[in-house]
């Protein structure tokens, strides 16, 4: 953790020691951090809660570990605690639902069940969730035949209810990104996180390019509208994570 405004080779204020590579990070309202990992031989997705003020080789506050071993893709909790998981197929033909978020409760720990579990026929990249428990994921318009090809990146809304192969209450559509011509193996499009600001507005990026050149686009979509808007353009000389956060 560092403090506001830190830059370049700044210190840390304080440094937790996590048992396994935390693939996904969230602070929730209140200062607890969600760190997601995926453990063991099997790889099953567990995500573990720290107080506000962990430092070191901190206890968790509690540990929820998911019956799957699919892909972590990332993790949300909402004021009460309730933890929302998305994660995606291991990029097998014949594992469906390609995308998920299972969502347990606040009580949650240990090996759990969710209490819930949305289901997508396509991959997933982020899920966020409002202050009204309406369910924010970032979803692509379809899957990887490893040829160059135009795809798009999608927001969709659910109810705080949503369950299985729920239909979203709102489809927001980011502009579709053509592939880098020539690209061998090219999945097309990507998305990432869905992040919300103090002022209700979303955040998500859509990443465009793979074995080559990439293309990052993060977009703003303000509250109770369906019109993104580009905010900002990365073209990074590695790397196809997009990771970022708002305060």
């Amino acid at each position: 953790m560092y403090a506001d405004g830190a830059n370049g080779t700044a210190v840390p204020t304080r440094v937790i020691d996590v048992v396994s590579a935390p693939q996904c990070l969230f602070v929730d309202v209140a200062g607890k951090l969600y760190v997601g990992s995926s453990v063991g031989a099997l790889q099953n997705i567990v995500v573990s809660v720290y107080a506000p003020d962990a430092t070191g080789q901190a206890v968790p506050l509690r540990t929820v570990q998911s019956p799957t071993n699919e892909f972590l893709v990332d993790i949300v909790a909402d004021p009460s605690g309730t933890i929302y998981v998305a994660g995606a197929a291991r990029y097998d033909p014949g594992n469906i639902p390609y995308g998920f978020i299972d969502v347990y409760s606040p009580d949650a720990a240990g090996s759990a069940e969710p209490v819930r579990s949305i289901s997508f026929p396509v991959f997933i990249n982020g899920v966020a969730v409002n202050g009204n428990g309406n369910v924010f994921v970032s979803v692509e318009s379809s899957l990887s035949t490893g040829v160059s090809q135009a795809t798009s990146v999608a927001v969709e809304e659910f109810a705080p209810d949503a369950n299985g192969y729920a239909t979203p209450t709102r489809v927001i559509n980011l502009p579709e990104q053509a592939v880098p011509a020539g690209e061998s193996g090219s999945t097309g499009a990507g998305g990432g996180p869905v992040r919300f600001d103090g002022a209700g507005n979303i955040f998500t990026p859509e990443i465009t390019g793979m074995e080559g050149s990439f293309n990052y686009v993060l977009y703003k979509i303000a509250p109770a509208t369906s019109n993104p808007v580009p905010v900002a353009q990365i073209v990074p000389e590695n790397g196809y994570d997009f990771i970022f956060a708002l305060n």
